[in-house]
């Protein structure tokens, strides 16, 4: 997800029961994410405050945050990762998808790309999984 999306999720958006968050806008418009195993126990570890829409609280009553800097701080001091941009984490799904042999369009369709060439830029990573593949199939097609 982008920051923007995190910091301004709403319960309403989790869909735990389709294992989806549906934001109804998002820097390409509305947009289903799917939610994995480990991120659906991420939310279902999240205290939630009442009297707050949000996921995650602002300081302010029923606000949400504005500022990501302090908590990911302290986030990143808890992983014992140094100087680690939160960009990174979006950046770091796409890889480790490409890496693992997904194609380059479902990796789109899992960040909410609507444009190929913004996926495209992936596919330097994607270099093993395709000898892997080119080597299943060459072993198969033997008689």
């Amino acid at each position: 997800m982008r920051l923007s999306e995190i910091l301004t999720l709403r319960w309403s958006y989790v869909d735990e029961e389709r294992s989806c968050l549906n934001l109804p806008d998002s820097k390409t418009g509305a947009q289903s994410i799917q939610l994995n195993g480990p991120a659906l126990r991420v939310f279902h570890a999240i205290p939630r405050s009442s009297g707050n829409a949000f996921v995650i609280a602002g300081q302010k009553e029923g606000a949400h945050p504005v500022n990501s800097e302090q908590p990911w701080r302290h986030f990143r001091a808890l992983a014992e990762l140094e100087d680690v941009p939160l960009h990174d984490l979006r950046y770091s799904f796409a890889s480790l998808g490409a890496e693992g042999g997904i194609g380059l369009p479902l990796i789109g369709g899992l960040r909410g790309h609507t444009r190929a060439s913004t996926t495209a830029r992936y596919a330097h990573l994607a270099a093993d999984p395709l000898k892997q593949a080119d080597e299943l199939i060459g072993y198969r097609s033997m008689p």
